[in-house]
């Protein structure tokens, strides 16, 4: 009895359906993983947004800064609210830092930085943490995102993947960006949200939601 099998056309139609299918699949797989990354980063800046508030209520409403003096910094004096360092890394980042070159540099253990104009002065010994009670917009103001550093300006938001973009303009592009061409913030009332890049990275931005907390 003769047997039959398949023609070399038929197996030629059936690869292109399946690459056909995996060409429409395989994005949609890849924004299913970063979303959940996402959720998992905007989860950690929660809980860091909670510790922050638990923080400033032992500590006279005033938010956690850092001290150049005793090299205690912000994710030091929370650590006790939070007792888990897994926290400050954004899943989204663990592909490193891009350099000019096209190598990766490693992300660090802290993926997440506050407000640059939260800082006490670099030099406050001991150092004098940002007074809640004088803010007036807190809803609109930055407390910690995802960053280039631990300490945040617009572009290292907005590019946390990438150096310094203000300084290099070429790099302000969506590659650099953590989730979906934007990045995620808590503001200092507490909740988190999802920003693109193309809003955070500007000086509006940075004089609107960022300087205003500069009250001592």
């Amino acid at each position: 009895m003769k047997r039959k099998g398949f023609t070399l056309i038929e197996l030629l139609v059936v690869i292109a359906i399946i690459a056909i299918l995996a060409a429409i699949l395989f994005p949609v797989f890849s924004r299913a993983r970063e979303q959940a990354r996402k959720a998992t980063c905007q989860s950690n800046l929660k809980q860091i947004a909670n510790a922050f508030l638990m923080y400033a209520q032992d500590w006279d409403d005033c938010l956690p800064t850092g001290s150049r003096v005793n090299n205690i910094w912000w994710y030091n004096l929370i650590q006790p609210y939070l007792k888990n360092t897994q926290i400050f890394k954004c899943p989204s980042a663990a592909g490193g830092i891009l350099q000019p070159d096209g190598s990766t540099q490693p992300a660090g253990d802290i993926n997440y930085g506050i407000a640059s104009c939260m800082l006490c002065p670099h030099w406050c010994d001991p150092p004098r943490g940002l007074s809640l009670a004088k803010l007036q917009n807190p809803a609109d103001l930055v407390m910690v995102a995802d960053s280039l550093g631990s300490f945040a300006c617009s572009w290292f938001i907005a590019y946390p993947n990438a150096c310094a973009s203000n300084c290099m303009p070429e790099r302000q592009d969506a590659k650099y960006t953590r989730h979906s061409e934007g990045d995620n913030i808590a503001f200092c009332d507490g909740h988190v949200k999802w920003l693109h890049s193309r809003e955070i990275g500007s000086w509006d931005f940075h004089n609107e939601h960022i300087v205003p907390a500069m009250i001592w």
